[in-house]
């Protein structure tokens, strides 16, 4: 008994999954003065056998099951949560153990089964606060890619807004003045959440800053863009793009817009609100496609929302 809190007190001093291990079976090799002890589990929920095994044992100890054959084989269960049998500690040595050993071996696997569980759940915790690292590194990017300051543009008065549902999101806003005097904005949304989804979005933007300052009609730019997403692969069409592309001229008060698959834009003037619908399938959903762009001025006192 004294033995037996010892050693527990050893496995559950232990953190890290493999010094755990590692003490269980030296415990047991010195306790029970066997040969040699391993794990066994069909599962492979510790690696490989090779790398937790101690002492001295046959070649074809993976056969240990098989009592009348391979005598001197002890072994008991560690259970999981809901009982079962998740691996085995085995000990060997050419005299059978006695029934305060056997008690000894079982205790240690119970205590062991504890350890394992704690190491698991603590590998599992510090993996966890690395993503979540890693995420709000991701999310602080992502909200620094948006327009930090909105262009001030004479006559007319502009906000936007990004709230992403988890750390980061496929949604993308952008407001980028060119050289000619015009406005190009975007608002886009790629199927699905999270990263994945905002990993096509900063590809998305790069491609449409790219093109913004090129000087292309509305139209060519939403084909290119399909194309260019087309040709990303299987898991990019997956991950298509519903977007409308948005230029405004505040020299003539026109505009000119795409709705590539998008939610309705609606323009509010003196009378009823206008609703401007999709001209097209989404941006890497069909190869091919072309899209038309909507010119219309833009009444005084109007509204626009994306």
């Amino acid at each position: 008994m004294q033995a037996l809190l010892e050693a527990s007190r050893q496995v559950h001093s232990a953190i890290r999954l493999e010094e755990v291990l590692a003490m269980t079976l030296e415990i047991a090799v010195k306790e029970l003065e066997a040969e040699g002890a391993f794990f066994s589990s069909r599962s492979g929920r510790f690696g490989s056998r090779a790398d937790h095994l101690l002492g001295s044992v046959p070649d074809d100890c993976t056969r240990w099951t098989d009592w009348a054959r391979l005598p001197g084989y002890a072994s008991a269960a560690l259970p999981g949560k809901g009982g079962e049998a998740v691996a085995y500690l085995v000990t060997y040595r050419r005299e059978p153990l006695s029934l305060e050993e056997t008690d000894f071996l079982e205790g240690l696997a119970l205590q062991s089964a504890l350890a394992v569980g704690n190491a698991q759940n603590h590998e599992r915790m510090i993996e966890w606060e690395r993503v979540r690292a890693d995420l709000e590194a991701a999310r602080a990017i992502q909200r620094s890619l948006l327009p930090q300051v909105v262009p001030d543009v004479t006559g007319y008065s502009l906000s936007l807004r990004s709230t992403t549902c988890y750390e980061v999101g496929g949604d993308y806003v952008d407001v980028m003045p060119v050289e000619d005097g015009r406005l190009m904005m975007v608002l886009a949304d790629v199927a699905g959440k999270g990263l994945a989804s905002a990993m096509i979005s900063m590809t998305f933007r790069s491609s449409f800053r790219a093109m913004s300052g090129a000087g292309l009609p509305l139209e060519d730019m939403a084909a290119r863009l399909n194309t260019l997403h087309w040709q990303e692969g299987a898991e990019a069409r997956r991950r298509y793009v519903t977007a409308i592309l948005l230029s405004l001229d505040p020299r003539t008060n026109t505009v000119q817009l795409v709705n590539a698959g998008h939610n309705p834009a609606f323009l509010r003037g003196a009378g009823e609100p206008v609703k401007l619908s999709a001209s097209g399938p989404p941006l890497g959903m069909l190869p091919g496609r072309t899209y038309e762009t909507e010119t219309f001025d833009f009444p005084s006192g109007g509204q626009l929302l994306l």
